[in-house]
């Protein structure tokens, strides 16, 4: 291999963890309005190329997405849909033109443990971040999968795998 250039690897029937952050990290995502907006474009793309969605949090300047997707060769398409659309939409409420979306970034689940850990990161984000200040408010965070979460492994197992993971002290208010 020369001039260090890696190949992107691309993996079908895999869980796929994205990580997208907005330009700049500047916050064009904290409006609810904006982040509705591209809640929105999630479940269209999850429609659009059949994905399984197992967990999502939308933060001010970042999204995670973590799905399952048969043809690892539609991952781009899916990027392309969520930012794409929504960077028209949310431009337009914002009455400007440019960029809204910089780097994404894949990463992907090879194991049960490791899918598992990666939907109590992403669920357990806004946490982490100090948008909500305790695992109710988590509960009721619209932009989070954290109901989804507790659903599938229980309250008391989602809040230990999301403060193992965000390295959360366990004096957390519930």
């Amino acid at each position: 291999m020369t001039g260090g250039y890696m190949p992107k690897l691309i993996l079908h029937d895999a869980y796929h963890f994205l990580t997208c952050s907005t330009f700049e990290r500047w916050p064009y995502l904290k409006s609810g309005e904006c982040k509705n907006i591209l809640y929105q474009q999630i479940l269209k793309a999850s429609q659009k190329f059949n994905l399984n969605v197992l967990a999502y949090a939308i933060l001010d300047d970042h999204y995670h997405l973590l799905f399952y997707l048969r043809n690892g060769l539609c991952r781009k398409k899916v990027v392309g849909q969520i930012n794409g659309a929504s960077s028209f939409f949310i431009n337009k409420i914002m009455r400007r033109n440019g960029r809204v979306w910089g780097n994404h970034w894949f990463r992907y689940g090879s194991s049960v443990q490791s899918v598992r850990l990666m939907a109590g990161y992403v669920a357990g984000n806004p946490l982490k971040h100090g948008l909500v200040k305790s695992f109710q408010e988590l509960r009721n965070y619209r932009f989070s999968s954290y109901v989804a979460i507790v659903k599938r492994y229980g309250a008391e197992s989602a809040e230990l795998l999301v403060s193992d993971v965000i390295n959360l002290p366990l004096e957390i208010p519930r």
